[in-house]
């Protein structure tokens, strides 16, 4: 499914002036309820209608994500694949350490005191760090149906990370 809503907001994200976007990156890591008057009044002016409040410390904590990258253009790359390409590269050693981070991601259920924020946050990091922009549209979609009794989003991301990159041997099954 295309995250229509989830895109348009980070196109409305991409148009912030550089204060707000400042003010937006000096939040990163926090939920909506620790976050400064700052950022809480932007976030409120930028947010779609119709967003739950159980869903808005999701979208809040991807705003202050998408900040970190500056003038990003496109939409990205998900998490899971780009943890795959930085794990697969040969020069890094056991996926530089992104593996575990990935594996711990997976067995968290998103909550309000943060804790799956941080680990997901420290991933973010990692990867940004090994200049990947991420889509962050999706990752708004995801983590909105993260804690869905199916985990069909896990098995998402399990699928795109763990996927053979092999020529010729990928198939489609679904």
């Amino acid at each position: 499914m295309d995250p229509v809503k989830e895109r348009e907001f980070i196109e409305r994200l991409k148009e912030l002036s550089t204060a707000d976007k400042a003010a937006l990156r000096r939040n990163n890591g926090k939920l909506l309820s620790q976050a400064d008057a700052n950022a809480f009044a932007l976030f409120y002016r930028i947010i779609p209608e119709g967003i739950s409040y159980y869903n808005e410390d999701i979208w809040f904590v991807c705003a202050c994500i998408e900040s970190l990258w500056k003038d990003a253009a496109g939409t990205g790359i998900s998490l899971a694949a780009a943890g795959r390409l930085v794990s697969n590269s040969e020069e890094n050693e056991n996926g530089g350490g992104f593996e575990k981070r990935f594996t711990t991601l997976m067995d968290m259920d998103w909550d309000e005191d943060g804790f799956m924020l941080r680990k997901l946050l420290s991933a973010v990091r990692f990867l940004k760090q090994k200049d990947f922009y991420l889509d962050m549209a999706q990752m708004i979609y995801d983590l909105c149906h993260w804690n869905h009794e199916d985990r069909y989003i896990q098995k998402k991301w399990a699928r795109e990370y763990n996927k053979n990159t092999n020529e010729g041997d990928i198939t489609d099954v679904s």
